[in-house]
């Protein structure tokens, strides 16, 4: 359930904002009392210059789906960053 492409014998995959929702959304569906962690962020692409030209989009897509699923309102500011 990720994004991927391969040349020849190499392969490489990553996610997008699309599939990581996916995937955190099976989460939840699964297990209801969760936690989520993000890794390599600094892969992300914070100057929103790919796909949808939005900041930080896939952790954005996981702040949305959580304030969802878990009925907040508005966004909660994490340690003073703007994501």
């Amino acid at each position: 359930m990720s994004s991927f492409r391969h040349k020849i014998k190499f392969w490489q995959s990553f996610d997008t904002d699309i599939t990581v929702t996916r995937k955190v959304d099976l989460i939840l569906d699964q297990a209801n009392k969760t936690c989520f962690a993000a890794y390599y962020v600094d892969y992300e692409d914070y100057y929103g210059m790919c796909q949808g030209k939005v900041a930080f989009p896939r952790l954005k897509a996981i702040r949305e789906l959580l304030n969802k699923r878990t009925n907040v309102d508005e966004d909660i500011d994490l340690f003073g960053h703007e994501f």
